[in-house]
């Protein structure tokens, strides 16, 4: 009976012991590593960025705005082409006016 106990208790412990030590390896952060005084550093990433001026417009019957973002909700609702112009000719040559949304 007693033996039986002690058999119970021990697994009980081992079994603990064994979850306690897989979770706190787990939860551990790993030291970072140190660099090579001697190594370069990555160079930065260029930003892409669009033509100085351009504008977007939807080439459809009923634009009647130019966007400056290609991104814009409004633009994504186009069900013609979508064109990339001059802010001047979007105004001159199509009439634009600015979207609300994203000038």
């Amino acid at each position: 009976m007693i033996k039986r106990k002690f058999t119970t208790l021990f697994l009980f412990l081992f079994l603990f012991a064994g979850i306690s030590v897989g979770t706190y390896a787990q939860q551990t952060p790993k030291k970072p590593t140190t660099a090579k005084s001697g190594t370069k550093k990555p160079a930065p990433k260029k930003k892409v960025t669009k033509k100085s001026g351009s504008v977007f417009i939807c080439d459809a019957a009923n634009g009647y705005t130019y966007h400056t973002r290609k991104t814009c909700k409004e633009l994504s609702k186009c069900k013609g082409r979508v064109l990339e112009l001059t802010k001047q000719e979007a105004t001159s040559n199509y009439g634009r006016k600015p979207c609300k949304n994203c000038n």
